[in-house]
């Protein structure tokens, strides 16, 4: 009940009625009323208080109430904070874990411009550079680099759907047909190592196995005519130059060749070998051997490799360090070989071998009305130095015909030894020139290693080193040079027999009849055109390099293939296998390895007729000759020849720029004479037909002359590009 009086209370009011008590009885004087009414105040006074302890109370109540659920919710805020004590820990570990990754991030992350370079490096192996800037259209229109046009010729050589899938299908990024035939036009086919063609021989080789990339290089000279040339397109003077150096790679294994190095009046080095076999094996391209003739400079070269030992012909291939074998040409050495014995004879042991029952034997033949031997006669033994280059006539010659015609018609032991020495070297040769490996005969087939040839080259490696040309005391550089081919050979098959374990080697890959092949084509007119100019045989390699070999130009070797031509009289014999001589054939006239790219890429660019350009340069590779010519110095001359020249170029120039007054044709003059001015030089000479110039366009040739002066000063003719630009 909140109106009971608490124990304390009542134990104030009996307090509070003694002290009353006490007070009356001290105060006796004090009415009754008096006590009545303090009584009555005091009652009052209680139930006020009464009333004020219990808004107390009730105020104390509530605040109780309000601490309990204080205590509640501080018991609550308790539990809360040590779980956020416990998420705090954790959440400032993971912060400190964030943190250190944030600082590994901050040393390794790549910012947004770092991106797009991040991305051309590692998808290098799989798109290029511009091809990345297509896809994320950075770019709207790229140059395409080299680099990009090989690979994407390389994927045009395997056909036009895969290639229009490529880009129509999977949207990948690639050159258009037009763009790929103006890089083949802009192909540069300069003096020195062909780069742009090596580019194009590493987008063919990414088409071929490890065995077919194996390859030969062979190099030679070419006589070309000594002449200044001014070149339109390169915009420089060329020339003058006695002769041009090839060097040709060629495939072991595969039917593919490729010019890799021209040079005019370039001498064969050490460096130019090593850095030709470098980037042909930067390439993937692997050369194993190189082919040349027995000329002292080239022998000079193999000096300086290290490969002119009989034992060891080969030296250290610049990258892989595996053995790079010599081989002189077979075809120059049988030369040789024939031209050492008609010329003096050789001592084999005490034997004379000689060319005398040979001539007996020609003689004897013109006294039978049928004969085996009716290709043979005088011309086989009596030649002039150029006839000595046929190697044909040398293969006929030294032939197994020849031996067994020896050995049936003269029984004497000098036609015996002379037999048995021709019947060596035919075998030899056969072996060293071998096309088909189906051949009947075995050591006509190509090389196998097999016991029959072994024993045929062991027959004549033991004739060479024990035979000496008479009134010779010594090997001479032919036999060596025979000795080392051998060598070579048996060497190289033992390599590539472990490497690909190939079952033959067809020997013919191993001679220069691919440079003999390509020089023909260069002298492309044939008779007195047999030396072109520097000029006409840049223009030349670059028609056959880019665009298929026109069908006139017909590859021709000394060795010509002749379907009747009788046994062991060629290098392609009848008696092989029946594919044998289209095998040979179509070797000679096969196109090179980047016209082969081109068509089977249909990218083949429209190339001009260069033979009309030829002779428009030669035309003015005369007149630039002339005015390069030292001047005399007789006035008069010097006039004269100066009226010439510009009467020349009037008559060449006036119908195609008639509004420049040239001058015109003598015999449109009349022949006044004045003694006063006697008539020049032109008029003298002209019967009618020369043309006069005027006086106009000799002032502006006099003009143009002494600029010419002034560019090529000292007589001698500024040989950088941009002469005329200039």
């Amino acid at each position: 009940n909140p109106h009971t009086i608490p124990e304390q209370e009542q134990i104030d009011r009996v307090d509070e009625h003694q002290r009353i008590n006490e007070l009356y009885e001290r105060n006796d004087s004090k009415s009754a009323s008096d006590f009545v009414d303090h009584e009555a105040s005091v009652l009052i006074s209680d139930q006020e208080k009464i009333q004020n302890l219990e808004a107390v109370i009730a105020t104390l109540t509530e605040e109780i109430d309000f601490c309990r659920k204080l205590r509640k919710d501080n018991s609550f805020l308790l539990k809360q904070k040590k779980i956020l004590l416990q998420q705090n820990k954790k959440l400032k570990l993971r912060n400190t874990v964030l943190k250190n990754r944030i600082r590994v991030l901050e040393q390794t992350t790549i910012q947004h411009h770092e991106i797009v370079p991040l991305m051309k490096k590692k998808l290098s192996k799989t798109l290029s550079g511009n091809q990345i800037d297509l896809i994320l259209k950075r770019k709207k229109r790229v140059r395409w680099t080299k680099k990009e046009l090989g690979a994407a010729l390389t994927l045009r050589y395997f056909g036009k759907r895969p290639y229009m899938y490529m880009t129509d299908d999977m949207h990948f990024p690639l050159p258009a047909r037009a763009t790929i035939q103006r890089y083949i036009k802009s192909i540069n086919i300069k003096q020195g190592i062909l780069a742009d063609v090596l580019n194009l021989m590493e987008s063919y080789a990414k088409t071929l196995t490890p065995r077919d990339r194996e390859c030969v290089i062979s190099f030679d000279e070419m006589k070309v005519t000594h002449i200044l040339e001014y070149d339109v397109g390169a915009d420089e003077v060329l020339g003058p130059h006695n002769y041009l150096q090839v060097v040709m790679a060629r495939g072991i294994f595969n039917k593919w060749k490729q010019p890799i190095f021209i040079g005019f009046d370039q001498k064969m080095t050490k460096d130019i070998i090593l850095s030709l076999i470098k980037k042909l094996s930067e390439r993937m391209i692997n050369v194993v051997a190189i082919v040349s003739d027995n000329c002292q400079a080239h022998a000079s070269c193999l000096r300086d490799l290290g490969a002119h030992d009989i034992t060891k012909p080969y030296f250290n291939h610049p990258v892989t360090n595996k053995n790079v074998y010599v081989f002189p040409d077979a075809p120059h050495l049988i030369k040789l070989l024939r031209n050492w014995l008609i010329d003096t004879g050789f001592d084999y042991k005490g034997s004379i071998i000689t060319a005398d029952p040979l001539r007996k034997l020609v003689e004897e033949r013109k006294d039978a009305e049928i004969t085996p031997l009716f290709k043979l006669n005088e011309n086989h033994l009596t030649m002039s130095p150029q006839e000595r280059q046929n190697v044909r006539r040398a293969v006929q010659l030294l032939s197994h015909t020849t031996a067994t015609a020896l050995r049936r018609y003269q029984s004497d032991d000098a036609s015996q030894t002379l037999a048995e020495f021709i019947e060596t070297v035919d075998c030899w040769f056969s072996i060293s020139n071998s096309y088909s490996p189906w051949a009947k005969i075995a050591y006509k087939r190509s090389y196998t290693g097999k016991e029959e040839q072994e024993k045929s080259l062991d027959k004549m490696y033991e004739l060479i080193s024990n035979m000496t040309a008479l009134n010779k005391t010594s090997m001479q550089t032919f036999q060596k040079s025979i000795l080392m081919h051998i060598t070579s050979l048996k060497m190289l098959y033992k390599d590539m027999q472990k490497k690909h374990q190939v079952d033959f080697i067809s020997t013919h890959k191993l001679n220069q009849d691919i440079l003999e092949n390509f020089f023909s084509q260069l002298r492309q007119k044939g008779g007195v055109y047999d030396h072109p100019s520097p000029l006409s045989c840049l223009h030349r390699i670059r028609m056959i390099v880019i665009g298929k070999s026109p069908t006139i130009l017909i590859n021709q070797t000394n060795l010509e293939t002749n379907r009747n031509t009788r046994l062991g009289e060629n290098i392609c014999l009848m008696e092989q296998h029946e594919n044998a001589n289209e095998d040979c054939l179509s070797e000679q006239n096969q196109d090179f390895m980047s016209v082969t790219l081109f068509t089977e890429a249909d990218v083949i660019p429209d190339l001009p007729d260069n033979a009309l350009n030829a002779h428009e340069m030669d035309d003015e590779s005369e007149i630039l000759s002339t005015i390069s010519s030292t001047i005399p110095d007789l006035p008069e001359q010097d006039s004269d020849g100066f009226e010439y020249i510009v009467g020349y170029l009037g008559k060449k120039f006036h119908k195609k720029h008639p509004h420049i007054d040239q001058g015109t044709y003598s015999f449109k003059i009349t022949s006044d004479h004045n003694y006063s001015k006697p008539p020049s030089f032109v008029k003298h000479l002209s019967t009618g037909g020369l043309f006069v110039p005027s006086h106009s366009f000799l002032k502006l040739g006099s003009k143009m002359e002494k600029i010419f002066q002034k560019l090529h000063p000292d007589g001698t003719l500024d040989k950088k590009p941009g002469i005329v630009k200039t």
